[in-house]
């Protein structure tokens, strides 16, 4: 296989440049290192093959199940390729190749751990699920940066846009200098097992987040007189995205203790500004309006914990600070200038049976402190199942106009055997406050060496 990626290799650089149609040179590759992994097969024993070995015989050709399936689908690519390099028309100046999306690319590598799921669990060894998850994490890491700088690109284009980088920078150190914790093999006959020690406990695991959010509001700020007549009134439109993530390392710190969590967010992002005064004591003099872009950002330390439950009743809890510029009220009196908090608590509570039912509140949770401070409560279920998936929904409010209660929705679904969960949310009074947020994560189990 290795001779087959070289030969790859050498042919992509010969025909570098060709002036072939975006795309073909990616069809030619796969295409060629399908075939060399069709070719390989010959010279492989079938008994070390784990997947698709069975031999099977079709019109006196007998070969693996697996070489029936790549051989097609190497053809395709060839086929792909042929037409995408012949139906450019000769004399004419190709398109450039599209942008790199770091979205497209991280729902391939969500697709890959989706297929790779479909295996069975003696598909892959332990080194080849441990090189597996090193690769498609790094991967994760370097498109999700990526991601997280070019959704806040248009929007700010100070230096704090850097500071999203901070929570991968960490996962990538920790990723390196930790050791994935293969399944433990069974033994072949019932033993009692042993207690188990610091490193051996379970809920050892580092999460990785990457999230952004969106929403815009509306605010009225009247200013009178000391006789109580209106002078003027200010409008604000205010439309903010931020973009970030969290890394959150799980551990126990004594022996068959409750695990905790330790956890640190950095989001970036940009509130934009429309402010038109409107002059009431004189109705022919004109409005005035002025547009302002002001950027958004936070440090996020967090603890979080649970603890087990005594005839099935629970409790977790979230607690941490944010530090930055969160949010920028319209001020008191229609000054010419927002206000703007730096400094505001994160908080999370949830009670009951949480694969039944849970209630659960909370202010100020990740990125919800940000663009408009946002306090939830609702009700919620784990839908009978353990693996941190839930469905909660209630109300909020933003505490710019605490008067005007939202609705709002929020889940998370985990990806089978992948590690992956994405967790979606929405929130909306239906009239002028809207949030909507989408984070995905990545969970790793590993153990110190």
């Amino acid at each position: 296989m290795l001779a087959a990626c070289l030969l790859t290799a050498a042919a992509l650089w010969g025909v570098r440049h060709k002036p072939w149609p975006a795309g073909s040179r990616a069809l030619l590759q796969l295409s060629l290192l399908l075939l060399g992994r069709f070719g390989s097969e010959f010279l492989r024993d079938p008994a070390g093959e784990p997947v698709a070995a069975t031999p099977v015989r079709f019109a006196g050709l007998e070969m693996m199940e697996l070489q029936w399936i790549l051989l097609p689908c190497a053809l395709l690519g060839l086929l792909g390729w042929h037409w995408r390099r012949t139906a450019a028309v000769p004399g004419v100046e190709q398109p450039a190749p599209p942008a790199s999306s770091p979205m497209r690319n991280l729902l391939a590598v969500l697709g890959l751990l989706a297929l790779a799921a479909a295996l069975g669990p003696g598909a892959l060894t332990v080194p080849e699920v441990m090189v597996v998850k090193a690769l498609l994490l790094a991967v994760l890491v370097l498109e999700g940066g990526a991601f997280v700088l070019r959704s806040t690109q248009a929007h700010t284009t100070s230096g704090r846009t850097r500071l999203a980088a901070l929570p991968l920078a960490l996962a990538s150190v920790v990723l390196l200098t930790s050791q994935v914790e293969p399944t433990p093999a069974r033994s072949p006959a019932p033993a009692r097992p042993a207690a188990p020690t610091t490193e051996e406990a379970p809920g050892r695991s580092l999460r990785i987040s990457l999230g952004s959010r969106q929403g815009w509001y509306d605010e009225s700020i009247v200013n009178t007189n000391g006789c109580g007549t209106v002078q003027y009134e200010a409008l604000y439109q205010h439309s903010y995205r931020v973009a970030g993530g969290e890394v959150a390392y799980t551990f126990n710190p004594k022996q068959n203790g409750q695990p905790a969590t330790v956890g640190l967010g950095a989001w970036t992002g940009s509130e934009r500004q429309s402010v038109r005064i409107i002059n009431r004591s004189n109705p022919n003099a004109a409005p005035s309006t002025y547009t302002s872009s002001l950027p958004l950002y936070s440090f996020n330390p967090f603890i979080a914990g649970e603890r087990a439950p005594l005839r099935g009743f629970g409790f977790g809890y979230r607690i941490g600070l944010h530090f930055g510029e969160l949010n920028y009220p319209a001020a008191d009196q229609n000054q010419p200038t927002a206000e703007w908090r730096t400094a505001m608590p994160d908080f999370m509570l949830w009670l009951g049976a949480r694969p039944k039912l849970f209630g659960q509140v909370d202010i100020g949770s990740g990125m919800n402190a940000l663009g408009t401070y946002t306090l939830r409560q609702g009700i919620g279920t784990g839908l009978g199942k353990v693996d941190g998936r839930f469905l909660l929904g209630g109300f909020a409010v933003s505490f710019h106009d605490p008067s005007k209660p939202m609705a709002f929705l929020s889940g998370n679904l985990p990806v089978v055997k992948t590690g992956l969960s994405i967790e979606p949310s929405a929130a909306s009074d239906f009239d002028k406050n809207h949030q909507f947020n989408f984070r995905f994560s990545y969970q790793l189990t590993f153990k110190k060496k």
